[in-house]
Parts: C-alpha cells; structure tokens; sequence
C-alpha cells in the first residue's frame, strides 16, 4: 500500500512537471498578433513626420565650458611607482599610456578611455580597443548630461608624466551629472562589413540575461549595436535627495519613524504635499526621460563621427522594460532618423507606473493630509494623476502620440503586474494602436521568453527599413495581410 502510494506521488509529480514544461513550451511562442491600425500620419510641410524636438520644450542643460581633448597618464616601464601603484615591467623603451577623450556632444559630455602603447622616442605603435574603422569592435564610453543653471564643476586632475596633464577624476563628473549613462558599442565582423545600419538597444533593469540575445542577432545580421542597460542615474538627484531627507530628519517636531525591523529609519514620516506640489514633484523626476533622450542622442551623434560607415544608415531601436517606457521619448527626440521600433514589456505614465507596480520599494507611498496613504483610485490620486501628465511633458504618454503613424511594435503581457498591463494598453492607445504582440503571462515571463523571439524582432525590423526605403522583397507581407489577429 504504502508502495502504491509513493508510485502515485512521482507519477503526480512527473504530471506537474510535464504540465509545467508544456506551458514554458507554449509561453515561448504564445503571441496574439493584432495588426496597426489605419493611421494616416499629418505630416509637416516638408514632408516629415512631427518630431518632439518641434513644440516640445526641453529642459535645459549645459552645453558651454564642458572640458575637452585628451588627458593622459602614462604608465613608467620597469615597473615604476605611477598614480595607479606599481606598473608591472616592460620591455626596455617601451610605455603604456592611459587616455581618456572628453567631447562635449549634443547636451552633454561624452567620455571615452583607450590605451596606447607608446614607444621609446614617444610614437605611438600600438592601440587597443579603439578602432573603430574595423570589424569587431567591443567598447565603451559614458554620457554625462549637467544643469545649465549651475556653475560647472572644478574638475580635479590626477598627476601626469611632467610633460602631459594627467586625467580629469572622473568621480566629479559622477556626482554633479543630473544624469550618467554607460554605453556599449559592438560592430559585426568581417562577414557582415560594413554595418547595414545602427540599432539602438536599451535593456531593463533586471540584467541582460534573457535580453540580449535579441542585440546579439542584430550584431549577427550585420547591424552595429549601441547598447545601455538599467536605469540612467542622475547622482545628483540622489545626493539631493538624500541631503533633504536628513534636513527634515533633524527638523524641529519631527520624529523618526520605526522601520519593520525594530531599528531606527533614516527617513521622517512622510510629508502630506498637495495635488499641485505631488504633481510637480513627479513631473520634475520625469525630467530624467528627457535626459536619457539626451544621452541617446549624443550616443548616435558619437557613433557616426567614430565609425563613418554606418554614418546617415538607417536607425533602429528596442527598447525593453524600462527601455520600452522610455523608448517613445527616445525616438521622438531623433525624430526620423528611427526607422522602426520596438517596445517590449513597456507603458505610459510613469508614476502610475511607480505607484502601482509589484516591485518593492518602488511605490512612492503618497500620504495625503490626514497621514493616510492616497490609494489608487482614490479621487485624489486621480487629481495627482491628471495633474502630473499635463506637467510632465517627457513622459512617454506625451510622447508616445509623435510616434503614431510610424512603424512601432508592442509586445506586452496581458497579465504584468511589473509594468501593469492597463499602461500598456495606455501608452498602445496613445502610440495610435500601432502592430502588437501579446502573450497571457506578465512581466517576468516576458522578457525571459524575449530572447526566444529574436529572429522574429529582427525580421521585423528589417522588414520596416526596408518598407522605409521604398523596397518590399518576398515574404514582406506578414500572414494574413492586414486585419488579422493570429496566434503563433
């Protein structure tokens, strides 16, 4: 009996497994496919689409008195003591230097580092990483945006070799940027010289595991890929924040809150604000979207003065989770330069986004004046909500409508709870019901699956640039033609 019984239990667990292998089996290839709808686009008197650059006011930032040229530091051969500790010995005549190029591009400042490999009467004869005129490439370079209306920051500089400046302390750079964004620059090889064009790929914030396969089979197919992961940081705003936080701290009749733990929290109990300062609270922390435009900007303006091949090819861009919620803002900044896009597990309005998300610590706990939280929902929050979109006019919900009528992909999780599904259905309805692909699952399955679609991503977007050309080879059509909703 008792034999019997186990038997049952791994047969009923084999059954679990099976069913659970058979739904990851139909996740991955499980989107509801629904065509754009009819749009016609208005175009501007000279033949353009509207762009976000034409009526739409950019916050300022600055674009005078940012350093520039190269700062070296050379490391001593035979292992001398140099700024960065003891180098390890070289051949007799031959030094290692450091070199970090600042270029003030766009609205911001884009920093680069290289070595060079310098021989005994100073010609340089040897260079790693930087060639960008070759197949192959792999590096990266950083993007700093500041405040127009503060004094640049005195730069530090580290010691040179008694001939050459050495190096800016790139840690200054850090902590007065409102914001700073790492890139990654990846050319195809030799097989696929030179690049068909430029795809811009902006990973979320949970790693690049499962998303960048879709960056790899566009390097494969001959694109030069740019890439930025996670959330583009403004450390200033972080410092700020944190100063405003002990201020109030210390403040007369304010009294420290309890955290779960039992131990002392840093931050004071929540100050109710009103619907106006609410709003405007998080419209001005929807400033960051207008600066990440900024920093994709100067990231294509780059590319294209390094790697003249790809100069005036056509533009991509895959925005995935964050990069999908951002990506609208993005794109409308190029403007038409973007010949197609794709926006994976994305939505519109971010602080509903924020407030209503399932991730921890996201929610910004609004406390309205009686010390309660306002709800979603609630008639207040609702207020904030309206109030916030009208102000926050980088928000991908007032970005996304100078999109509409141009080629753009959704694919969303009917079920996200991350990304809540209604902001995708928001920021679909103002992108003008562009193509979509949805899947039943939510957010985690999404972008775990994505890579699976790779080759479909990819085919689309080439599909787009060449429809954008005016070129339509076989198999362009996708099934059905227009008008049919299909599940794969």
């Amino acid at each position: 009996m008792e034999r019997r019984s186990a038997a049952r239990g791994v047969i009923e667990r084999l059954g679990v497994v099976m069913l659970a292998a058979m739904l990851l089996s139909l996740g991955a290839c499980s989107y509801t496919r629904e065509p754009a709808a009819e749009v016609v686009a208005t175009p501007e008197s000279d033949g353009s689409h509207t762009t976000a650059k034409r009526g739409l006011e950019w916050p300022a930032r600055r674009t005078e008195g940012l350093p520039s040229g190269e700062r070296r530091l050379v490391f001593r051969p035979h292992g001398e003591p140099t700024s960065r500790g003891k180098d390890e010995p070289l051949p007799p005549g031959i030094s290692v230097s450091w070199v970090q190029d600042l270029s003030p591009i766009g609205q911001g400042l884009v920093l680069t580092n290289r070595t060079e490999l310098i021989g005994e009467g100073g010609e340089t004869f040897g260079e790693v990483g930087s060639d960008w005129s070759a197949p192959g490439l792999d590096t990266g370079f950083s993007f700093f945006t500041f405040r127009a209306d503060r004094a640049f920051p005195r730069m530090r500089r580290g010691p040179g070799d008694g001939e050459r400046e050495g190096p800016l302390d790139v840690r200054g750079l850090r902590r007065r940027a409102v914001l700073a964004d790492e890139f990654r620059a990846r050319s195809p090889g030799e097989g696929a010289w030179p690049p068909k064009g430029i795809a811009l790929v902006k990973h979320g914030l949970g790693g690049l595991g499962y998303t960048r396969p879709v960056a790899d089979e566009l390097l494969r197919r001959g694109w030069l890929v740019i890439e930025s992961e996670g959330l583009s940081w403004g450390f200033e705003r972080v410092e700020r924040a944190l100063e405003e936080e002990d201020r109030e701290a210390r403040g007369p009749g304010e009294q420290r809150v309890q955290s779960s733990g039992g131990g002392s929290a840093r931050a004071t109990r929540p100050r109710a604000m009103s619907v106006d300062e609410a709003s405007t609270a998080f419209a001005q922390g929807a400033q960051l979207f207008a600066d990440i435009a900024y920093s994709w900007e100067a990231a294509l303006t780059f590319v294209e003065r390094k790697c003249p091949a790809v100069a005036g090819k056509p533009v991509v861009y895959v925005g995935i989770s964050f990069g999908g919620i951002v990506g609208p803002t993005v794109v409308a900044r190029l403007g038409d330069r973007v010949k197609a896009t794709v926006l994976a597990g994305a939505g519109a309005n971010m602080m509903g986004i924020a407030n209503e998300s399932d991730i921890e610590g996201l929610d910004l706990m609004l406390t309205g004046a009686d010390g309660k939280r306002i709800m979603p929902g609630s008639e207040n929050y609702r207020a904030i909500s309206e109030m916030y979109l009208e102000k926050a006019a980088w928000d991908s919900y007032n970005t996304a409508p100078l999109l509409s009528g141009r080629p753009v992909l959704l694919v969303q999780g009917r079920s996200d709870t991350t990304v809540p599904s209604q902001y995708g259905d928001v920021l679909w309805e103002r992108l003008g019901r562009p193509e979509r692909w949805s899947a039943w699952y939510g957010h985690p399955l999404l972008i775990y699956f994505i890579g699976d679609h790779r080759d479909e991503i990819a085919d689309w977007l080439e599909r787009h640039v060449r429809e954008s050309a005016g070129e339509r080879g076989r198999g362009d059509e996708p099934p059905g033609g227009r008008g049919v909703s299909q599940q794969n």
